[in-house]
């Protein structure tokens, strides 16, 4: 895959903030207004088109980036990293898999995620995301772990930051989570996102990921 990646023309036009005011607005209408005109209604369908348009193509976008940059971190038949299926995503005992999956979850939370179990640490799942930061506008990675092992006081201890492209960032609910630092903002203007360094601090969090836990 390209380390360059299309931004969706229709997440573009969501950027601006009185596109996504207006989107939002009609697409919380559960029924038209009975005021509209013919015209008007058409307007007011393909506003909410554009608003489902959007969504979806954030959904996919983020997808590709986790495909282009964790993606390519991991071996074929990887003998440490193990992807759960939909159905593994409920063991988690955070989110049902729809939660963790799916385009709503992306839209709302601005994150996809991808978990693996670890070979030989079954109290220990590894997710990784794709996400964007609303805030700095731009796309990012992060990765966390959950489960038992993960929440002893010595883990967080023993796993240090892959490199300086990471910082850790602490959950206001508890845990620990690695974000990639400060990514170059995104704009409306902006027809393509250069992937190539988020794909080097992937690889260089797996290999880190693999250390720690390879052996142990």
């Amino acid at each position: 895959m390209s380390d360059t990646i299309p931004v969706p023309a229709s997440f573009r036009f969501w950027m601006d903030d009185a596109n996504a005011i207006a989107l939002e607005t009609i697409a919380d209408q559960e029924s038209i207004p009975g005021s509209l005109s013919w015209n008007e209604a058409r307007e007011f369908y393909n506003a909410k088109f554009a608003y489902t348009a959007a969504k979806n193509d954030f959904y996919n976008f983020l997808l590709d980036v986790w495909d282009a940059t964790w993606g390519g971190s991991f071996a074929k038949d990887d003998d440490l990293f193990e992807p759960q299926i939909a159905s593994e995503y409920t063991q988690t005992d955070v989110k049902s898999p729809d939660e963790w999956l799916s385009p709503d979850t992306a839209w709302g939370e601005n994150t996809v995620y991808r978990i693996f179990k670890l070979r030989g640490h079954p109290r220990t799942v590894f997710v990784t995301c794709a996400w964007y930061d609303v805030g700095a506008e731009a796309v990012k990675l992060r990765f966390y772990f959950i489960g038992a092992e993960a929440e002893e006081d010595s883990f967080a201890e023993q796993f240090e930051l892959p490199d300086s492209t990471w910082q850790q960032e602490c959950n206001p609910d508890g845990g620990v989570y690695r974000d990639t630092a400060v990514q170059p903002p995104l704009s409306p203007d902006t027809e393509s996102l250069d992937t190539a360094g988020l794909r080097a601090a992937a690889c260089s969090a797996v290999r880190s990921v693999r250390e720690r836990f390879a052996g142990v």
